[in-house]
């Protein structure tokens, strides 16, 4: 009975140290998928501003639709915060959705600056020069989605590995 319940134990370290590292591994892979969506977003969005001269609420709505991850998130925040009337400027809404999503997401700290940066230019100044920072935003995200998308392929392969050899380790730390 002590061999099995041994065993038993040992395969629940190493499951929940492989668990661990999957999942850390799962998060890391999240990040390029994250931004190109959220590029794709703001292309949209770019495309409101430039060609609909859609009001900013009903552009960032629009732009939203059909993505339930932060990208919609931050959209709909911002749009919602702009819509509910309290004054709100655009900056302060975009900030507010960039609240909402930031929790949610896998965006690293230069990406959710990035973004703080082009939220400051949202609403404050003419079409064109809106179009013209969001084409720059998009061309960083669309940077940072290459870069991205080449370290993780490298870093979930090692996490997915570690939590692996991190468990067989402490079984073999363990065991007499």
């Amino acid at each position: 009975m002590g061999l099995g319940l041994t065993a038993a134990g040992a395969c629940c370290v190493v499951g929940g140290s492989t668990g661990w590292g999957l999942l850390v591994a799962r998060q890391i892979r999240r990040r390029p998928a994250e931004l190109g969506r959220l590029a794709a977003a703001l292309e949209a969005l770019r495309t409101e501003v430039e060609y609909g001269r859609t009001p900013l609420p009903a552009a960032l709505r629009r732009s939203a639709a059909g993505d339930r991850g932060p990208a919609g998130a931050l959209f709909c925040a911002a749009a919602a915060q702009l819509e509910a009337g309290g004054g709100a400027s655009a900056s302060e809404a975009w900030e507010a959705g960039l609240g909402a999503a930031q929790d949610r997401s896998a965006w690293s700290a230069s990406d959710v600056e990035g973004l703080r940066r082009l939220g400051h230019a949202l609403g404050a100044s003419d079409a064109q020069d809106q179009v013209r920072h969001l084409r720059l935003a998009v061309s960083r995200l669309r940077a940072a989605e290459g870069e991205a998308s080449a370290v993780a392929e490298r870093q979930a392969r090692m996490w997915s590995y570690l939590g692996v050899l991190a468990g067989v380790a402490v079984v073999l730390a363990v065991l007499p």
